[in-house]
């Protein structure tokens, strides 16, 4: 990656030439895993049911490993190959001793993408697909999650109705789309593709795009969760996500901030169609409700794409914004026929 330094532009420059923006790569390890669930009975579950598999995975997993069930994650000085606190509370001193300056607790490696119930239930022998995405090498806890799973399923039940289900299968999903079917024995000895997903330059230019908000998007902007949208903060936002996933688990990709906000500053929203959402979880670890409203809808975004093609379609795969653990801040992107 090289940035060039800004330049001023203007006008049609601006479709063809890049603002000293030059992404020549962006390359991170990931795994992603989709689990097909079937309900044993019919009971109600919440439209973004995210939160609800993250917190019965944190339990389920923190009791199964947990050495010290008093003991703060962050004192505990197993936490570097524990299960638990290396994907639900790591520590920038373990994991990312250049961030621990500015941050403590470091976003969690892990984002699950659960189902939408659109009628808020799940009919028994309805499946279901639940994914997660494994950042970096703590796919090598893939067992556990399989693990925790299968009891969550057979013991505790799902939602509050505490629906019972099993597993059908579990699939890896490789970067081409292909999905790879994985048994036991995969799974016990962590017999899955290792692979990097890769975003490079395009080689035609971009100046049109469709943005659609697939999850509530949580953006902060001086310590207060934007109610609308601001195209800035959210590039601003995608561009963070780049540099922290790659930092940790790719190739360190950095772009200038004034160079991005310069771009952003001459490009247009043509449609926009983006509002807020609420949406409330209740925190067993906080014993309260947490509001964790966002952004849904879509926008048209028109201007010079191309140098940034490559970050928005991380960012994509990624999450973006707060709380993506939960599979807060999905987004998908369309381009116009012929570009």
């Amino acid at each position: 990656m090289m940035d060039k330094g800004c330049l001023e532009m203007n006008g049609a420059d601006l479709v063809s030439e890049s603002p000293g923006i030059q992404i020549d790569e962006i390359r991170i390890r990931a795994t992603k895993i989709t689990f097909t669930l079937v309900a044993s009975s019919t009971g109600k579950m919440p439209y973004y049911s995210s939160s609800i598999w993250r917190g019965m995975w944190g339990r389920e997993i923190k009791r199964k490993t947990c050495l010290y069930t008093e003991l703060d994650c962050k004192y505990c000085s197993h936490m570097p190959n524990c299960a638990y606190g290396s994907v639900f509370e790591p520590t920038s001193e373990v994991f990312a001793g250049s961030l621990k300056e500015t941050r403590q607790f470091i976003s969690p490696p892990v984002v699950i993408e659960a189902p939408h119930f659109v009628n808020e239930i799940w009919n028994e022998g309805e499946t279901a697909e639940l994914t997660i995405t494994f950042f970096g090498d703590v796919i090598h806890f893939l067992y556990y999650f399989v693990d925790s799973l299968f009891e969550i399923g057979v013991k505790y039940g799902a939602g509050p109705n505490r629906i019972r289900f099993h597993i059908k299968k579990i699939e890896q999903i490789l970067k081409n789309g292909t999905k790879y079917l994985l048994n036991h024995r995969q799974i016990r000895d962590l017999g899955v593709f290792f692979e990097d997903y890769v975003w490079r330059e395009e080689e035609h230019s971009v100046s049109s795009l469709f943005i659609s908000f697939d999850t509530p998007i949580r953006m902060q902007k001086k310590g207060t969760i934007l109610d609308s949208l601001d195209i800035q903060e959210f590039l601003l936002n995608c561009q963070r996500r780049m540099e922290y996933l790659t930092s940790l688990y790719g190739n360190n990709v950095t772009i200038s901030k004034d160079c991005l906000l310069q771009l952003s500053s001459a490009c247009t929203v043509l449609k926009d169609f983006v509002v807020w959402r609420d949406w409330e979880r209740f925190s067993s670890k906080q014993k309260k409700a947490m509001n964790l409203g966002g952004l849904t809808g879509a926008f048209h975004l028109q201007g010079n794409l191309t140098p940034i093609l490559p970050m928005l379609k991380l960012a994509s795969f990624a999450h973006v914004g707060k709380q993506t653990v939960f599979g807060l801040g999905k987004f998908s992107l369309y381009q116009s026929i012929g570009e």
